[in-house]
């Protein structure tokens, strides 16, 4: 440094040895910024990999819960027939009667009026083969007129008898038509009167036609006896789906001590 003359002020003077320092710093900074910027552009493809990486194991984990979610609503809505299939043993049937074994826990059946009526009979018998709606389950046995009921428990049971004149058979000016039923307990060892239900017809026209309906859910013992009576056998109809009787196990009878 070197002072003016006549002034006072300072002079400074840059050497040739100051300018190339100035030069050579410069060129000492650049490296470390090209490394510095390398190295954000290394963590930005990293985190850029990461990310997709964490897009596609997302994607992975939803396609498998919904394909897990599809096959168990899947299975739930499996048809009937698949279900069986599997379980064949639940559908298996008995060959002395045809019948599934799921029958067995519940007890039914439905018997039709017979081809021929023998108005001699004090009890109605029936027809417990012939009929498309006829049917014996669950440990039902009919035989001369009696319905056997397999085992103790509430019963369903039920008659319709259709009464019909074509031919001006009527001798009466009007009749009283009467159905019953009758269960035979070994508790009572006597006849017990269970349904009835009656009608009256008048017999001035040559053709009329009346259908007497009852039921009832009545407690039975196991082998009680069912049997039906009719005031007038000889004016039953032949058709089995307007006369037809039977009876349907409802629920186990509790008794309470």
């Amino acid at each position: 440094m070197e002072m003016l003359k006549g002034s006072g002020r300072p002079i400074y003077a840059c050497t040739t040895k100051d300018m190339e320092e100035d030069y050579y710093g410069e060129e000492a900074i650049l490296p470390r910024q090209n490394a510095l910027i390398q190295l954000l552009r290394q963590r930005e493809r990293r985190l850029t990999q990461m990310t997709w990486f964490l897009a596609v194991v997302l994607v992975v984990v939803v396609s498998a819960a919904a394909l897990l979610v599809g096959l168990l609503l899947g299975q739930r809505a499996e048809p009937a027939d698949k279900q069986l299939l599997k379980n064949p043993e639940r559908y298996s049937f008995d060959s002395s009667n045809e019948h599934p074994k799921e029958m067995e826990d519940n007890p039914s059946a439905m018997l039709s009026v017979p081809v021929h009526i023998d108005p001699k009979l004090p009890y109605l018998d029936w027809d417990s083969k012939l009929g498309i709606t006829v049917h014996i389950s669950g440990g039902f046995n009919y035989s001369n007129g009696n319905l056997v009921v397999p085992r103790e428990g509430k019963y369903r049971i039920y008659l319709q008898i259709t009464y019909e004149d074509d031919s001006g058979r009527c001798v009466r000016d009007e009749m009283i038509l009467r159905n019953s039923v009758y269960v035979f307990m070994d508790s009572y060892q006597k006849k017990v009167l269970l349904l009835s239900s009656y009608d009256t017809v008048k017999c001035d026209m040559n053709t009329w036609s009346k259908s007497l309906y009852t039921a009832g859910s009545i407690k039975l013992e196991a082998n009680s006896k069912l049997s039906v009576t009719s005031s007038h056998p000889e004016f039953i109809s032949k058709n089995h789906v307007s006369t037809f009787f039977g009876a349907e196990f409802q629920t186990v009878h509790v008794s309470v001590t």
